[in-house]
């Protein structure tokens, strides 16, 4: 849709706002972006309109315009905790966290109890490395959690990170026991209590947090590697004619998820010539966009992501680096679109135990993302059909992917993160050895790890839980 296809009274500006949140919700992120856009004309200063557009544009690596529909959002309902609460969390993602500071701030000075802002606001402390200072702005608002458990939730992390563990345990287990919570907070919940009992060394009683968790949400079906590699064929791939770009920008971080991607990343992004934009969902966002034929994808929709996504991680990461660090782990399933239309893109898989990669998903709560997490069948089945993809990526294309082994870079770091550099083509610098003291915001489940310095503690985890996991074990016997 575009502004001179809109017609008066053909419909609404609601109906479009629907649509949009519709198509965001199932990832058409680039479809809903132009439905705003094209609406935007009729009423400049509509809140919600300028909010979504702006949560899209941030979503598509458009940060600053992102930003600026966002601000105003803001000064238009400045009582509105979600507009606020996205234009916070947007500014921290771009590493400016004064402002994230400044914007909840101004919402929290008229209603301090906000548990939404509040949670927001303990985050950017946690990210930061500061948990005591998050744990006292939260701690006396418990009582006033709402039904998603947002404080509480974040509490038992704060109670897991600093060491109280029965403190936190007892008051999730409280929360727990009440009636007003929605299944999202309460599964939330499971998982919190969960990693607090993992650290108790209750591992009978955390499997079993962890597992209730899980059942709260439906299985999903692992990826078909057979069929997507048939797809991927080798006549497919040569029978593609493009013009590629020769940027060596992009440094790609592929594999499952918990394999040792966010270390990975912090280890390369503490070099002062690179950048981290974390897990961003720009690539897969521009395959779907540009994919021209029910087989996929052509020369001209390839070009069009050759250009659209060096330029977008640019725009994510700070300052002016000479590579930026994308570490999607699904991207696996994208290297085909990087061998074509990058070549000159560092791609590096990440491999870590089948075993403990599986049981760090199975305890993960990725919500509504990644789906084959929720059983232990589905996340092993999962993991055979990634090595699939992977293999078939080395038998039919001419680019070097670098594997990465977690296990080898956390017993010896330095050879192992000087081959990281070098595959980035940056000369070395004594920073990568110390990712963890770099001034970097991270946001995914490895917030509580990028912290400590390279460490072993989590190799062959899952021989604690080895009683409990008989299925998964089962179909990695021979990976």
């Amino acid at each position: 849709m575009t502004t001179d296809q809109i017609q008066p009274g053909s419909f609404t500006v609601r109906d479009s706002q629907q649509r949009a949140a519709q198509l965001m919700q199932a990832g058409e992120t680039f479809r809903a972006y132009e439905i705003l856009k094209a609406i935007l004309p009729l009423d400049r200063r509509d809140p919600a309109t300028l909010a979504m557009l702006g949560d899209a544009s941030v979503r598509l690596s458009r940060l600053s315009e992102g930003i600026r529909h966002l601000r105003l959002a803001v000064e238009l309902r400045p009582k509105n905790a979600s507009i606020v609460g996205l234009l916070a969390d947007t500014y921290a993602s771009t590493g400016e966290v004064g402002k994230a500071h400044r914007t909840l701030d101004a919402y929290l000075k008229d209603d301090p109890a906000n548990t939404r802002l509040l949670s927001s606001k303990a985050r950017l402390f946690q990210v930061r490395g500061d948990a005591q200072r998050a744990y006292d702005l939260i701690k006396d608002h418990l009582d006033h959690d709402n039904e998603l458990n947002a404080l509480t939730v974040m509490y038992g992390n704060l109670c897991l990170a600093l060491k109280k563990r029965d403190e936190g345990i007892d008051r999730v287990r409280a929360r727990l026991e009440e009636i007003n919570i929605t299944p999202e907070g309460r599964r939330s919940l499971f998982f919190s209590l969960g990693h607090l009992l993992d650290a108790e060394g209750d591992h009978d009683e955390a499997f079993a947090n962890f597992e209730r968790g899980n059942k709260m949400l439906d299985d999903s079906d692992p990826i078909n590697a057979e069929r997507f590699c048939e797809r991927w064929s080798r006549e497919y791939i040569d029978g593609i004619e493009l013009q590629p770009n020769d940027s060596e920008l992009p440094v790609v971080i592929v594999g499952m998820p918990r394999s040792g991607t966010t270390l990975t990343e912090q280890v390369i992004a503490a070099h002062p010539s690179a950048a981290g934009v974390g897990e961003s969902d720009l690539l897969p966002l521009l395959v779907r966009a540009h994919s021209e034929t029910e087989n996929g994808l052509e020369g001209p929709g390839l070009e069009k992501i050759a250009q659209a996504y060096p330029a977008g991680l640019l725009e994510a990461a700070l300052g002016e680096p000479e590579r930026v660090v994308d570490k999607l782990p699904g991207n696996f399933m994208n290297v085909g679109v990087l061998a074509l239309a990058l070549p000159n893109a560092a791609v590096i898989h990440c491999r870590r135990d089948a075993r403990d990669t599986c049981l760090s998903c199975y305890f993960q709560d990725f919500g509504h993302r990644q789906p084959f997490t929720r059983r232990q069948e589905t996340c092993a089945h999962q993991f055979l059909e990634y090595l699939k993809v992977m293999k078939h990526w080395d038998e039919v294309l001419d680019i070097e992917i670098l594997e990465s082994r977690y296990e080898d870079l956390v017993a010896d770091p330095r050879p192992h993160v000087e081959a990281l550099i070098e595959h980035c083509g940056l000369p070395w610098n004594d920073a990568c050895l110390e990712p963890h003291k770099a001034k970097s915001t991270v946001t995914t489940a490895s917030i509580a790890q990028v912290r400590r310095p390279i460490y072993k503690t989590s190799q062959e985890r899952w021989r604690r839980y080895e009683k409990h996991i008989g299925p998964m074990l089962e179909l990695l016997a021979d990976v």
